[in-house]
């Protein structure tokens, strides 16, 4: 029989990057979008969304109603922007990484320190977190990032 001291869970730390943005309607704005997601964000590799949507798409969904649109987490956090037309498009970015309890532990307090989920994030997600907005082609963005336990 195995015996294991020290912290013991069946869930893992994970750290997150939650948002929902509006393509602006500005000249350019749709292409500097496109554009800014296709060059930074990696197309395979992670257990992420980072997905153009159309409203009537996102009505389906259930992300889009009335004239507000917003997407949860897998800890309940929550974006959320209002005043979205028919003819928005709308970028989603749900990252959920899963890095397990290792970088969140300190040792010397012997407890977990999800402050450091920013230090945990890859650059890319970084970036996206940073760089989402007007300069590229965004005119409205909510965002969050963070990370909790995963089960």
């Amino acid at each position: 029989m195995k015996v294991r001291l020290g912290f013991v869970s069946n869930s893992s730390g994970s750290s997150f990057v939650l948002a929902i943005a509006v393509v602006g309607k500005r000249a350019g704005d749709k292409e500097r979008a496109h554009d800014f997601i296709k060059n930074l964000v990696p197309e395979k590799g992670w257990d992420y969304m980072v997905k153009f949507e159309t409203v009537n798409d996102l009505m389906e969904k259930g992300v889009v109603r009335n004239d507000s649109a917003s997407i949860s987490g897998f800890n309940g956090d929550i974006v959320h922007i209002n005043g979205i037309q028919w003819d928005d498009e709308i970028l989603i970015v749900d990252i959920t990484n899963n890095e397990g309890d290792g970088p969140f532990w300190n040792e010397e307090a012997g407890e977990m320190e999800y402050s450091r989920a920013w230090d945990v994030l890859p650059e890319w997600q970084q970036d996206l977190y940073n760089e989402l907005g007007p300069d590229n082609g965004f005119s409205r963005v909510d965002k969050k990032f963070g990370a909790e336990r995963n089960g």
